[in-house]
């Protein structure tokens, strides 16, 4: 696991390795499959980025690199066409981290709270940001 991870996740990494070992899943593979899905949970949570984290390490996966460069050539994609999009008050919303868009939460209003949180929730569904958009709703 990479330096940096929550005790939370390291907890669950070895848990999946040690379970994938009892059961005879994935031998000699079985730290490989855990941190990948490790990875994943963090990605979807936005703990980490997704774009080049995620395409670097499937590009000598037995094929696999092809279908994660067309889901980062998606999501690039869907990140231009909404980058200038006039109804999102936070430029380049689709490409930032949740710290980022958090630190610039402050300024806006509530109705360009609102726009972000159903833009998420159409296309993101980062969890962390949901609620942190949800909490200045409520504040």
């Amino acid at each position: 696991m990479p330096r940096g991870v929550s005790p939370k996740r390291e907890h669950e990494f070895e848990k999946l390795k040690h379970q994938f070992q009892h059961d005879h899943r994935y031998p000699g593979r079985e730290e490989e499959v855990a941190a990948r899905i490790v990875n994943k949970q963090r990605r979807e949570a936005g703990e980490i980025k997704s774009s080049s984290d995620s395409s670097s390490g499937h590009a000598n996966s037995g094929g696999r690199g092809s279908s994660a460069s067309s889901k980062s050539s998606s999501a690039s994609t869907s990140a231009n066409a909404h980058a200038s999009n006039p109804g999102l008050s936070v430029k380049e919303y689709a490409g930032l981290t949740i710290p980022e868009v958090t630190s610039r939460l402050g300024s806006l209003s509530l109705s360009q709270i609102r726009r972000l949180r159903d833009y998420e929730l159409a296309h993101k569904h980062r969890k962390g940001m949901l609620e942190k958009l949800n909490r200045q709703l409520v504040h």
